[in-house]
C-alpha cells in the first residue's frame, strides 16, 4: 500500500490565490518560508485565540476595513476586518468618550477638529453653511411697514374669509444666521417689548414660497434705506439676490386658532394654514434696512433652546432643527 507524503513546495514557488501563511497571517510565501520565529507564531496564534477571528459566515458587504487594535477585529484575506454592526454598536460608547468614527459607516470624510476641540464627521449628505461675523453686517432704517391685521382676532377673521374662497392660507419664513465668537445667532424681528418672529408673510396663490420668500425680504430688509446707519457707514450694499438653499421644517394650522403644529393631526382634512421655513445664507457684507417699528435682535441658539413662553414653539424648535447643519465659521 502506497503512503501519499506531503512534499514542501520550492522556495521561490508562488502561493495560490488566496493562500495566507499561518505563522505571520501574510499573502506571498509559503509558511515553511515564514521569516517569522517560532516565538512570533506562538505569540501570534495566542492573540487569535484570545479574541481575534475568521469572519466564518459573515458576507464581505458587511465587513468594513479596521485596525488591528479595532475592538472586535478580524482577519480576512490578509487584511484587518470589523463587522458593521459590531461597529455601529461601538460607536454608542466611543461618542461619549469624544471618540467619533461614524463616517466609516456614512461614506464621509474623516472627521475635523474645528477650534474648540470637537471632532465632528462632515458627510457628503449633509449641509455645510458659511456663517460670517455680526460685525460684518450694518443696519440702517427706513418707513414703517404695518401688518394687514391690527389685532390676533382681525388676522384669523381674515383667514376664515379667505379660506371660502382661496383655501388654505400659505405662508414662508426665512431663518438668517450670523455668529459672534464662534456662536451661531438668528436674526428676528422683534415687536413690542417681547414679541420675535422671524421675516417672512404670506405667499401669493400661484406663487413659489421660494419666489415669495425672496419677495418679502426685500420687502422687509432690502430695500435702500431712509437715514444712514448710526456710524455712517455705507460702503455695504442690500442683497440683490438671497440664496435659500435648504427647506428646514413645515408647520400647519389645524384650526384658526394660535396653535400650529409640525405636522397634520389625524383628525384634521383640511388645515387652515401651512407655513414654510427656509435657511437663508446671506452674504458676507450686507446692509439690512430696518422698518422703525420694527428691531432686528441677534438671538443666540442657546437661549432659544427649549424656550417656548419666551419665543414661540416654531423659534425654540429652531436649535433642534438646525442641529443637522454643520456650520463654518469665518
Amino acid at each position: 500500500m502506497d503512503v501519499k507524503q506531503d512534499v514542501a513546495p520550492e522556495k521561490n514557488a508562488e502561493p495560490p490565490p488566496g493562500y495566507i501563511c499561518f505563522r505571520c497571517r501574510k499573502k506571498g510565501h509559503f509558511v515553511q518560508y515564514c521569516n517569522e520565529t517560532k516565538s512570533d507564531e506562538a505569540k501570534n496564534s495566542v492573540m487569535l485565540k484570545s479574541g481575534n477571528k475568521k469572519p466564518s459566515g459573515i458576507p464581505s458587504s458587511d465587513l468594513v476595513p479596521a485596525s488591528e487594535d479595532t475592538p472586535g477585529a478580524m482577519f480576512h484575506n490578509g487584511e484587518w476586518v470589523v463587522q458593521k454592526a459590531h461597529l455601529a454598536a461601538q460607536q454608542q460608547s466611543t461618542l461619549a468618550k469624544g471618540v467619533d468614527n461614524s463616517y466609516i459607516l456614512s461614506g464621509s470624510i474623516p472627521p475635523k477638529t474645528p477650534t474648540n476641540g470637537v471632532s465632528y464627521p462632515i458627510s457628503f449628505s449633509q449641509p455645510l453653511v458659511t456663517l460670517y461675523p455680526l460685525g460684518n453686517y450694518t443696519f440702517g432704517t427706513k418707513e414703517p411697514l404695518f401688518e394687514k391685521d391690527t389685532n390676533i382676532s382681525q388676522r384669523f377673521q381674515r383667514m376664515r374669509e379667505e379660506f371660502e374662497t382661496m383655501g388654505m392660507r400659505r405662508s414662508v419664513e426665512g431663518v438668517l444666521l450670523v455668529h459672534e465668537h464662534n456662536l451661531p445667532h438668528i436674526l428676528l424681528l422683534q415687536i413690542g417689548a417681547s414679541f420675535f418672529k422671524l421675516p417672512g408673510g404670506e405667499v401669493k396663490r400661484g406663487e413659489e414660497p421660494i419666489a415669495a420668500l425672496r419677495r418679502l425680504l426685500n420687502d422687509i430688509l432690502g430695500q435702500s434705506t431712509v437715514e444712514e446707519p448710526a456710524d455712517g457707514a455705507m460702503e455695504s450694499s442690500p442683497p440683490s439676490s438671497w440664496a435659500i438653499d435648504h427647506l428646514l421644517a413645515q408647520w400647519w394650522r389645524p384650526n384658526f386658532e394660535p396653535p400650529q403644529y409640525p405636522y397634520i393631526p389625524a383628525h384634521i382634512t383640511r388645515p387652515k394654514e401651512h407655513k414654510y421655513l427656509y435657511l437663508v445664507q446671506i452674504p458676507e457684507k450686507a446692509l439690512f434696512s430696518v422698518p422703525r417699528n420694527y428691531k432686528l435682535v441677534a438671538a443666540p441658539l442657546f437661549e432659544l433652546y427649549d424656550n417656548s413662553p419666551g419665543y414661540g414653539p416654531i423659534i425654540s424648535s429652531l436649535p433642534n432643527v438646525l442641529s443637522r447643519i454643520h456650520f463654518k465659521y469665518v
